[in-house]
């Protein structure tokens, strides 16, 4: 069960980061505005996250510090073990 919920919120942040990531890249380096792509705004930053930019920019981070305190690895790369 710990190995199991350690590995599901390691990917979580990294899933998370990675959303972050395309976002910024594609609003900020593409120009890409952000009518072009509501979904990922309303459902996810808006919806789950209910917008709190602390929230949205530190919850790998928190999860990551969680896992290392638990189990003794942050798994930041959650496919190495």
């Amino acid at each position: 069960m710990k190995k199991g919920l350690s590995t599901a919120l390691a990917w979580w942040a990294f899933l998370h980061l990675m959303l972050i990531a395309f976002t910024l890249i594609l609003l900020e380096v593409a120009g890409v505005p952000q009518r072009e792509f509501p979904w990922l705004f309303e459902l996810y930053f808006d919806q789950v996250l209910r917008g709190e930019r602390v929230i949205i920019f530190g919850l790998p981070i928190v999860i990551w510090i969680a896992l290392w305190s638990t189990t003794g690895k942050p798994r930041v790369f959650p496919w190495k073990a």
